[in-house]
């Protein structure tokens, strides 16, 4: 009632309609584990085809919240959505560094990270089965999302030379002003050795943890 005016008003929300593409998509499962984390009443109403369904589904009113890419926020609802006093943006998830902190984003300098916004509901820092089920994903998706694969026993000096290459090009000035203008923000290296890190924690989920996700799953598939 009233509408948001700021992002901790979401908990003041008694029917939160979280539009989505399914359960197995990024932007769901964030989406589903921050209101659990926030503990935030909703419903899920998945099935939309694409980031540009789930927004426009918002605009409509079928649904009232969504999760969207940084280049769809940056490309469409921002300039469609926020500018015409539609929407606002609630935050983001943060990046989790070497000693657990979460490192802000200098993309997004305007929103606030998820830990400052529960931060500012709860008096206290997130804990619980959704909180840990929301930092493994996003440092998957933070950290090791966009992944170049290649073969046993691949050469060592042509992984060397396409790792070298790599981190050239997404670090070259020009391809991030060109990347900039086609996607709104560019894209960032991570090396191997991180990426690899994330990657293995996928094999020491704890049991917990792991039953947690896959009830999770199945309830958002049974929407």
């Amino acid at each position: 009632p009233g509408g948001m005016k700021q992002p901790v008003d979401i908990v003041k929300a008694t029917d939160l309609k979280f539009g989505g593409i399914g359960p197995g998509a990024i932007p769901d499962v964030v989406g589903r584990l921050t209101l659990l984390a926030l503990e935030t009443p909703f419903r899920y109403i998945p099935g939309y085809q694409g980031s540009i369904k789930v927004v426009n589904a918002v605009r409509s009113g079928e649904a009232n919240m969504a999760v969207a890419p940084l280049s769809t926020y940056r490309q469409v609802v921002e300039p469609n959505m926020i500018a015409a006093g539609e929407a606002i943006g609630v935050m983001y998830w943060g990046s989790q560094g070497d000693n657990g902190e979460i490192v802000k984003n200098p993309l997004i300098p305007e929103l606030p990270t998820f830990n400052e916004v529960y931060q500012s509901i709860h008096g206290k820092a997130p804990s619980g089965l959704a909180y840990e089920a929301l930092v493994f994903n996003t440092n998957i998706l933070n950290n090791a999302s966009h992944l170049m694969w290649g073969p046993p026993g691949m050469e060592k000096e042509a992984v060397a030379a396409i790792r070298e290459g790599m981190k050239h090009v997404i670090n070259d000035p020009n391809y991030i002003d060109e990347q900039t203008k086609i996607a709104g923000y560019p894209q960032h290296y991570v090396e191997p050795e991180v990426a690899e890190k994330y990657v293995k924690t996928i094999s020491t989920v704890s049991p917990e943890l792991k039953k947690f996700m896959i009830d999770f799953y199945y309830e958002g598939k049974a929407k």
